[in-house]
């Protein structure tokens, strides 16, 4: 799925560093990054960007990480992968995800019934704003209908227990 939130990330990091902004996240994660935090974050892991096979990869060191993690996956809400402390940003957001690891009401307490290892599930809209993109990613067992009139029952499903399926 042509992603544009990958297109508002790099339209962000193309700007000069006056009209770079911060940003103060009020509710559910009370996150804050200052201007001056946000231009050294970006012009030390992400000047310059160079996409390479629509994905470009990061090393990042520890102190930064988290922020780093929340700015991605939650203020630009961009797919990432993470390999020790090494970030994937890939261009592209994947539709539909395998379970990997059974989801229960142990390690997923909301989950209305359990979803077996293999199942395909969507990406879904999170319509009401439940899921805590920094844990996870608003999920459904069939694809979001193209009408706004239609809501797909979603739940939260915590990165760990999917996996991408690239097309």
């Amino acid at each position: 799925m042509k992603n544009l939130q990958f297109l508002n990330f790099v339209d962000e990091l193309n700007k000069p560093r006056l009209l770079r902004k911060g940003f103060t996240k009020k509710r559910k994660s009370k996150f804050s990054i200052s201007d001056e935090r946000i231009n050294d974050i970006y012009d030390t892991y992400f000047s310059p960007i160079i996409i390479k096979e629509n994905k470009f990869t990061t090393r990042v060191s520890e102190n930064d990480f988290d922020e780093i993690l929340y700015l991605l996956r939650v203020y630009f809400k961009v797919w990432v992968e993470i390999d020790n402390r090494e970030i994937t940003i890939y261009q592209d957001f994947p539709e539909r995800f395998k379970i990997i690891k059974e989801v229960n009401k142990e390690n997923h307490w909301f989950t209305p019934k359990t979803i077996s290892i293999g199942t395909i599930m969507h990406f879904s809209k999170d319509h009401y704003g439940i899921v805590n993109f920094m844990n996870g990613l608003p999920m459904s067992e069939t694809a979001s209908p193209k009408s706004s009139l239609v809501l797909t029952p979603i739940l939260q499903i915590n990165y760990s227990f999917i996996k991408p399926m690239y097309n």
